[in-house]
């Protein structure tokens, strides 16, 4: 497993994957609340945390974009002429395809922290929303190793739906955990019944994506063992499998005693969604790390044409 530790070269490429794990959680989270707010119908004890998180999580993704660009020209002209001030670093970070994920990201986040800050939540603030999350979606499909692999269109859906999925579960756990304690166990069991009739159809589409994406990115199952990225996608095809397990458990056991009216369950359905948050939490970091490895794919080499 030495392979795992390799990709951390120098300190650009450990600044890097740090600012990536918040960049990608921040983002994660400020779509799925959005995402959560349109597609749930939240009690008003619980819409608040639902938009608090989606505020504070699209501030930090303000942030960590411009933190991404930062680093990525640092690392081009390694630290010299007055990083991180020096106007030809930044000007490659810009040019790259990074600048136009930023760019996407930038504006999402300043319409989303604009629409989940107002009081009403009419026509104007509900199409801000869905114009921010779709520009969320943006910048996590217009860039990366996997985003713009061959074939790229295909490859950049495929990204959007992961990220969509991974968006609306990871979003939905701390406010999910907050109905334990706001609402009757009745009122939990219900909102977690709903949750769970959307979760369906977007568990299905995290999986096929997340195959997909595996399938083109490894190319061979050798290489999920013998590679520093397989090794790593192997830690989180595992944590995401812990994650399925606490899922089905609760919507098996803890949410029909929720809806019984059993308040003995809500204590462990509160530990077992912060549990999952922890998981995801960590999903989100292996999924940063794959960030500064090459892939098998790109290991590969190229087959010279023959005329």
């Amino acid at each position: 497993m030495s392979g795992l530790f390799v990709g951390f070269d120098n300190v650009w490429d450990l600044a890097t994957a740090v600012n990536n794990a918040l960049l990608y959680a921040s983002v994660l989270l400020a779509l799925g609340s959005l995402l959560l707010l349109a597609w749930m119908p939240w009690p008003a004890a619980v819409r608040g945390s639902v938009v608090r998180q989606g505020r504070a999580a699209a501030l930090l993704a303000l942030l960590a974009f411009g933190f991404a660009l930062a680093l990525a020209g640092g690392a081009a002209t390694d630290g010299e002429g007055g990083w991180p001030f020096a106007r030809p670093a930044w000007e490659i970070a810009l040019r790259s395809s990074l600048g136009q994920s930023a760019a996407f990201g930038a504006v999402a986040s300043v319409l989303a922290l604009w629409a989940l800050g107002l009081r009403s939540f009419g026509v104007p603030a509900a199409l801000a929303r869905q114009l921010a999350a779709a520009l969320f979606v943006a910048s996590l499909a217009s860039t990366g190793h996997a985003a713009t692999a061959p074939p790229q269109r295909v490859m950049a859906a495929t990204v959007a739906a992961h990220v969509i999925a991974a968006g609306f579960w990871g979003a939905a756990l701390w406010p999910l955990a907050a109905t334990s304690r706001r609402l009757s166990a009745r009122d939990s069991g219900a909102l977690l019944d709903v949750f769970a009739s959307r979760a369906v159809g977007v568990l299905i589409m995290l999986i096929v994506s997340g195959l997909v994406l595996m399938l083109v990115q490894v190319s061979a199952p050798r290489y999920l063992f013998t590679t520093a990225y397989g090794q790593r996608l192997c830690l989180k095809l595992l944590a995401v499998g812990a994650l399925l397990w606490l899922a089905a458990r609760n919507n098996l056991s803890l949410t029909p005693a929720l809806q019984g009216g059993d308040t003995r369950a809500a204590e462990p359905f509160r530990r077992s969604a912060l549990t999952e948050l922890a998981l995801m939490g960590m999903v989100v970091v292996l999924a940063a790390s794959l960030t500064i490895v090459e892939p098998p794919r790109s290991l590969l080499p190229v087959p010279v044409s023959s005329h």
